[in-house]
């Protein structure tokens, strides 16, 4: 049970590192990997979204202290996101698992090349109903695979015109947020949270937020684009290996 626990909590520590400082990953990463490890969909969601609640919060807060957040996009994104995971918790129970890591895969890869392309475009102007298509989409993903969210999310609200920076601060705290209500929509479910692998996987995301905010502050402006849209095509090609390869 050790090696276990300590192994959830580097997850944590790993994933909660590069969703914070490159605005995705985590769910998306850990939903696949907890399958192979063998637990279900029903054990994998809530325990991610109560990981998520708090670090999106405190990663949120380190975030606001360099500057990385646009209050009004959170807002929204917010708002709009709780509405999308209504539709994503009621779609969950008819899709199989193969067609959501399939859509969240190809999703992925979309928005990995709309990041490059914003910059290479580099127009301007906020754009909140784009915003809030961003909110919706992402809360749908949400609840609908436990990850889909800080990828999509970081992508849609740079394109949206939102700051690069900003649009991962933004996520991070929006996605505190939208896995709160996603909790509580989860409530009845609660009992089936394993707290003996919960914790150390919390806390482990939880000590990632301060460095990876950091990151995010001191990565040059002219590059986060290209390393976060890189990442997230590299993101969503292994979601599709895993689903049709291995």
């Amino acid at each position: 049970m050790i090696p276990t626990i300590l192994l959830f909590f580097a997850l944590g520590f790993i994933f909660e590192y590069i969703d914070s400082s490159l605005g995705g990953g985590y769910g998306t990463c850990l939903t696949p990997i907890f399958l192979l490890m063998g637990y279900s969909p029903l054990q994998i969601v809530p325990m991610i979204l109560l990981s998520e609640t708090i670090t999106g919060f405190w990663g949120g807060f380190n975030h606001y202290r360099y500057k990385n957040v646009d209050g009004k996009v959170v807002l929204v994104v917010s708002v709009l996101a709780i509405l999308g995971s209504l539709v994503g918790a009621s779609v969950v129970v008819s899709v199989t698992g193969k067609a959501i890591k399939t859509y969240i895969g190809v999703l992925v890869i979309f928005m990995g090349f709309l990041t490059v392309l914003k910059k290479l475009i580099n127009f301007h102007g906020l754009s909140l109903k784009r915003v809030a298509c961003v909110g919706l989409i992402c809360g749908f993903n949400k609840l609908l695979t436990g990850g889909g969210f800080g990828p999509v999310s970081t992508a849609g609200l740079h394109f949206s015109g939102v700051d690069i920076k900003k649009s991962v601060g933004s996520t991070t705290l929006a996605e505190g947020v939208m896995s709160l209500s996603g909790i509580l929509l989860y409530a009845a479910l609660l009992n089936h949270i394993n707290w003996v692998l919960a914790v150390p996987l919390f806390v482990g995301a939880f000590l990632a937020c301060a460095p990876s905010a950091y990151t995010t502050h001191k990565l040059p402006e002219k590059v986060v684009p290209y390393i976060i849209g890189a990442f997230m095509v590299i993101l969503g090609v292994l979601t599709l290996l895993k689903t049709y390869v291995f």
